[in-house]
């Protein structure tokens, strides 16, 4: 694979560059190096458009035991509180003119969150799935300089285009993420497959409230595991994930972990008493790893590793990563010094988009313009393409997380 060539220039570009907080930031030269098969994509059927109504739904109001082993899993104790930097943050777009596609995040700790959704909603806007055309992202100018006055036709055109689609990118967004293996994001496992219903937890309350209060402003709602039924029951409900000030993060990483199942997920973790969710507030590997590849193991190197003591053959620990190639990838800064590995499945995904872990914060970078239209990426057979990549960071000021 050539994924380690085109990883290593993403990332010394990006060390070298100047980032754009809330916007994107163009790299000077096209990234080359990616053999011809690098972005196809994996073979996800079109998906009908939504018929089921809203009401296939039902909603019972999440116990104080739920919510106390929700907690446990997430923040290590039944009694954590969300910090403000959680609760107050929402699935919100930004208001600026050369990223209405990006996500904005206004203080540090769900950045890993809000990445990987930032990542699949950029597939589904380059990538759709139901035939649609590609949503010209690529027709932006970058920078925040932009503004009404200087822009042209054809970027007012591109700026409306992207505006009208965002709201139908991000619910298909949240469909993958909860429904991964309908859409290639399971990596080859059976572990990761779903099961007969999708939780959808949502509060009454414009945000969450403290602990105390949560079991009775929240309502968990049980669909089936269809993604018609999905998309009619997010589109109706996606204003409790997206409105400013709310808590719709929170609120997806409560429905995506139910939808799991709790149980399912500690039996990926290498340490199963390892929390979601650090001190710092900081996401962890293993729910970054639930969202991009829909397994919450612990590493992001390729394949499994065995643990043995010296001379021991019996009670080895075994250290799990990834087992195929993932939708999106990832990259991180510290591999260039020798404290982290990332396999080729990240490195070189179906898609060119990929999270990047720079110091403490989660950026995205991508392929603003489709490579090639169809099932495949890059139909098999055809040069490699050159990449004029894009980073995009949702932090509204230069705080890390």
């Amino acid at each position: 694979m050539q994924g380690k060539t085109i990883s290593d220039k993403i990332l010394r570009e990006l060390a070298s560059a100047e980032m754009v907080c809330d916007g994107t930031l163009t790299l000077d030269r096209p990234i080359r190096g990616h053999s011809a098969d690098s972005y196809r994509s994996s073979s996800a059927a079109s998906i009908p458009s939504p018929s089921a109504s809203p009401s296939t739904a039902t909603g019972e109001p999440l116990t104080p035991s739920a919510l106390g082993e929700l907690h446990a899993l997430l923040m290590g104790t039944s009694t954590s509180e969300w910090s403000p930097a959680w609760r107050y943050q929402a699935l919100e777009f930004t208001q600026e003119r050369s990223t209405p596609y990006g996500l904005i995040q206004h203080h540090g700790g769900s950045c890993g969150v809000m990445a990987a959704v930032q990542a699949l909603l950029v597939r589904r806007m380059l990538y759709p799935l139901d035939g649609r055309a590609a949503v010209p992202i690529g027709q932006l100018r970058a920078g925040p300089a932009r503004s009404e006055d200087n822009e042209t036709a054809a970027e007012a055109a591109a700026l409306a285009a992207v505006i009208e689609a965002r709201n139908t990118s991000l619910i298909d967004a949240l469909c993958d993420l909860l429904m991964p293996t309908q859409i290639g994001i399971g990596d080859g496992r059976s572990g990761n497959t779903i099961g007969s219903s999708i939780k959808i937890v949502l509060c009454t309350k414009d945000s969450l409230p403290t602990l105390r209060g949560l079991p009775a402003a929240l309502v968990c709602h049980t669909l089936p595991a269809a993604r018609p039924a999905l998309k009619a029951f997010l589109s109706s409900r996606l204003a409790a994930f997206t409105r400013p000030g709310g808590s719709g993060v929170a609120l997806f990483v409560y429905s995506l972990l139910l939808t799991r199942g709790l149980d399912a997920i500690r039996s990926e973790m290498d340490c199963s008493s390892s929390p979601l969710i650090d001190r710092r507030g900081y996401c962890s590997q293993e729910l970054v790893n639930s969202l991009c590849i829909g397994r919450a193991v612990s590493n992001v190197f390729d394949g499994e590793r065995s643990l043995r003591g010296d001379g021991d053959t019996t009670d080895a620990l075994t250290l799990r990563g990834l087992n195929g190639r993932a939708p999106v990838g990832l990259l991180c800064l510290a591999e260039s010094i020798g404290h982290y590995e990332v396999g080729d499945y990240y490195k070189h995904p179906w898609s060119p988009i990929w999270l990047c872990y720079m110091e403490s914060h989660y950026t995205v970078v991508f392929s603003p313009t489709p490579v090639a239209s169809g099932d495949e990426l890059v139909p098999t057979g055809s040069a490699a393409p050159a990449l004029q990549p894009v980073s995009y960071t949702h932090l509204t000021r230069r705080r890390r997380g």
